[in-house]
């Protein structure tokens, strides 16, 4: 039986069978209907372009928030929420390349 990590949904979280295919077909949902996706073509730049910014925030704000925080002893409520969240979107973004790099067909 092939078990299935998730980074995106669930964090890592440890799922196979019908809850799979369950969280597959609900993203495939979302993503062709809600956003505009067809299935069989390639990357919409109007999903992707947005999503890669985003994606790169997220890491520079942890980066950032982690230097405030270290460095200049920072401790606004404010920073320390962007920083936890950069910290997930960094974690997330980690384990995604590492996932692509290690899977085999």
């Amino acid at each position: 039986m092939r078990v299935c990590y998730t980074w995106v949904v669930g964090s890592g979280i440890e799922y196979s069978g019908e809850s799979r295919r369950i969280l597959r077909r609900t993203g495939e949902m979302m993503n062709f209907t809600i956003l505009g996706q067809r299935p069989g073509k390639t990357a919409n730049p109007y999903l992707a372009i947005p999503g890669i910014f985003a994606g790169i925030s997220g890491i520079a704000a942890f980066f950032t928030g982690a230097v405030s925080i270290i460095k200049f002893r920072e401790r606004s409520i404010l920073v320390i929420v962007a920083t936890i969240i950069g910290f997930i979107v960094t974690l997330i973004v980690v384990m995604e390349v590492v996932e692509g790099l290690t899977y085999s067909h």
